[in-house]
């Protein structure tokens, strides 16, 4: 880290004068409600961030020979509700460790029919309806704005796409939580064209560390419920994220 807080890569030598070689950038996995624990025969690292303690601490461990970085967002024992996550740290520690993609199961809602329980489907749109929410790792004094125009990596999306029966595109929602919303709300979000309703995609789905790297990524949602004016339902469903290098 240098000295204006940012990250910066290794200077460290070999003995013989060379760089060391770099191993390959682990894979990160946010777990969603219900998705607590992934790997087998994991080292677990503690991250310090300059935005206070993640929700836990990261697991390093290997799946069919690839680095797997993976961290529960609300905690080992589901003790954080979305709307006390700290986001911002969660992503830092992501980035401090070397990962730039990021997948992360999120929790959800069907608005639509045309998303019967099961579905899987990778969001390439957000609608953000929190509040109070620490979104940003641009406080100032220098004034940074952020493009969201396409807040979803459409690399990580188009291999998805292609991983099994999934669903292409669609808007998820997100409301500020821990309360569902009501009957009205949510006729209002689906009379507005939104596919999916979720607590935890926003700020996870757009805030940049300054670190040369930034979130982004498909949300895969599945084990959907239908919420809509009549039949109210809950949430449930899991899904998916990534960081990428920021462009220079």
């Amino acid at each position: 880290m240098d000295a204006s807080g940012e990250l910066e890569p290794s200077s460290s030598q070999s003995s013989a004068g060379q760089p060391p070689a770099r191993a390959p950038e682990p894979v990160g996995v946010f777990g969603g409600s219900g998705f607590y624990r992934f790997l087998d025969d994991v080292e677990e690292v503690a991250v310090d961030t300059p935005y206070g303690p993640p929700s836990a601490r990261i697991r390093i461990g290997e799946i069919e020979g690839r680095r797997v970085a993976f961290m529960p967002r609300h905690g080992d024992e589901h003790q954080l509700p979305a709307h006390r996550v700290n986001y911002r740290a969660n992503l830092w520690a992501m980035a401090d460790i070397g990962v730039r993609r990021l997948i992360g199961p999120f929790a959800c809602g069907s608005l639509t029919a045309k998303l019967p329980p099961g579905s899987f489907v990778v969001v390439d749109q957000f609608v953000d309806r929190t509040s109070g929410r620490e979104d940003t790792f641009y406080d100032g004094p220098q004034t940074t704005h952020v493009a969201a125009a396409d807040p979803y990596c459409p690399d990580l999306g188009r291999v998805l796409a292609q991983a099994g029966d999934v669903v292409n595109g669609g808007t998820v929602v997100v409301i500020q939580g821990p309360r569902f919303s009501t009957r009205a709300e949510s006729r209002w979000f689906a009379d507005s064209g939104f596919d999916l309703v979720n607590m935890t995609q926003y700020p996870r789905g757009l805030a940049r560390p300054r670190a040369g790297a930034l979130l982004r990524g498909p949300g895969l949602g599945h084990r959907l419920r239908r919420r809509d004016a009549r039949g109210g339902g809950g949430h449930c469903g899991t899904g998916v994220r990534c960081l990428r290098r920021q462009p220079r």
